[in-house]
């Protein structure tokens, strides 16, 4: 194996694998790009600070934009996550985490408000160091704008990461990049720990309640068909879309119930495909978009970017995945278009009236117009349109949608206004 893919290499115990324990989507990156940092075959020392870099952050999926915050609220809840495993006595539960530190750059600066005199702030300082609050490295590391967070595995999670000899599942960090939901993460663990890499084959057979256990979903999805529906067909159709595999299951009944999935998969095959000169459209979607008018696809986009704008500002996470599937709905939903109907026929409507407006400008005074429903006859006069037969007017002001009822009489001939 090649320094670039060991680099690139997760490696896990099996029992971890099968283990219960949930993640959001944003701590399971956190959590990958630490694993990531992990020396492969040699032991780590206890306390074993890792970095958490926007970068690699970036690379499990991450929107550039909110990169830092995003890493920052994955770690409010992080020292709670814990990992189950099941033993013949009961059932033992780890912390995932030791210890997180959140960098930031302004902590200095009210720290020095807090202690202004040089002395008090020494000694502050001293005390820290003393209890292995801080060390040098992460001094150093401080003003470093990639580098967000500081994370310690708790010390009984360690050999279930480190110096793994037998019984593990090695993943490459590229692999799990497109991934969306957390989910995923865990069924492409569970297919990988059984694939066959000279052949490119696997199957593995699960019982769905230890299914259940594994994702902490024992208490929820008390039909089955809800469970499929949310958690099994999702995960299985991201990791056939996004993934090197591809997955099909069939379910295992026990009586009347289904009690296990069967899980097939292989690796795909590469194809070489034809190397194409970019084109001025090449960083767009032309298969979504293709046959709408330009005016249609900005009006499109523009409902997507709101729509994402949306999600973000409420928290949630918008993967490069997610915006593929937003941009699919909305093409074939045609967000907006609706909208963009009505003001193009109110646009026309506003050029009509204009026109209308300047061709009654150039008739001249005293023009006879007639009725085109009751034969009533009338005439222009300055500022409004008169009856000739009972004097009614029409002002200025409404005249233009009165027009179309009137023919004009020019020289004993009729003609359309």
């Amino acid at each position: 194996m090649d320094t670039k893919t060991k680099k690139d290499l997760v490696v896990l115990d099996n029992s971890l694998i099968t283990a219960a324990y949930n993640f959001t989507l944003n701590e399971q990156r956190l959590i990958w790009c630490a694993m990531k940092q992990i020396p492969k075959g040699i032991p780590i020392e206890p306390n074993t600070p890792f970095l958490i870099r926007r970068e690699d952050f970036i690379e499990l999926g991450a929107d550039p934009k909110n990169v830092a915050r995003e890493i920052r609220q994955a770690t409010r809840d992080l020292l709670k996550r814990t990992v189950k495993f099941l033993t013949p006595i009961g059932e033992v539960e780890i912390p995932w985490l030791y210890e997180i530190l959140r960098f930031d750059k302004k902590a200095e600066e009210r720290l020095r408000v807090r202690y202004p005199n040089k002395e008090d702030y020494s000694e502050y300082l001293n005390k820290l160091k003393l209890f292995n609050l801080i060390d040098s490295v992460s001094m150093q590391k401080h003003n470093d704008d990639d580098i967000v967070a500081r994370v310690i595995f708790h010390e009984k999670m360690l050999p279930l990461l480190s110096d793994l000899k037998a019984r593990f599942t090695p993943i490459l960090f590229s692999d799990v990049k497109e991934f969306s939901s957390f989910n995923t993460y865990r069924f492409y663990e569970l297919f990988m720990q059984y694939l066959n890499e000279e052949t490119g084959n696997g199957w593995v057979q699960i019982e769905i309640e230890k299914l259940k256990y594994m994702l902490v979903l024992s208490d929820k999805y008390r039909l089955f068909a809800d469970f499929k529906k949310r958690v099994i067909d999702p995960s299985v159709n991201e990791i056939n879309e996004q993934s090197s595999l591809l997955v099909q299951y069939d379910l295992i009944k026990k009586g009347r119930k289904f009690s296990a999935i069967k899980f097939t998969y292989q690796r795909k095959k590469t194809v070489p495909t034809e190397v194409k000169e970019p084109t001025e459209n090449s960083d767009k979607t032309p298969d979504l978009f293709d046959g709408l008018t330009d005016l249609e696809r900005e009006t499109i986009q523009a409902r997507i970017d709101e729509y994402i704008e949306q999600k973000e500002s409420k928290g949630e996470i918008v993967s490069d995945f997610h915006r593929k599937n937003i941009t699919k709905k909305a093409v074939n939903e045609r967000w907006g278009l609706d909208v963009l109907v009505k003001k193009q026929r109110k646009k026309q409507r506003n050029e009509e009236k204009k026109s209308l407006e300047k061709a009654w400008n150039e008739v001249p005074k005293y023009t006879k117009f007639r009725h085109k429903t009751d034969g009533s006859m009338w005439q222009k006069e300055a500022g409004y349109l008169r009856n000739i037969e009972n004097s009614r007017v029409v002002p200025d002001g409404q005249i233009i949608n009165f027009l179309p009822y009137l023919t004009m009489i020019l020289d004993e001939s009729e003609s359309e206004f």
